[in-house]
């Protein structure tokens, strides 16, 4: 097993969820950006749409 998942492991739930949303945040962001014309809204609202908690369904969930 990778040394990762052991370290996220024995983090605090505090810390494990601030971590969640700095990778996943920006991620959904960018990835709602680029997708939003495929859906016919604006790319801005759709980096807004990407970025929310629901698209990150990382250990949350």
């Amino acid at each position: 097993m990778s040394l990762l998942p052991r370290w996220f492991d024995a983090q605090p739930f505090g810390r494990q969820v601030v971590l969640l949303a700095l990778v996943c945040d920006p991620t959904g962001f960018a990835a709602g950006y680029l997708l939003a014309l495929e859906f016919g809204v604006e790319p801005i609202l759709g980096g807004v749409y990407g970025s929310s908690p629901r698209a990150c369904r990382c250990r949350c969930s």
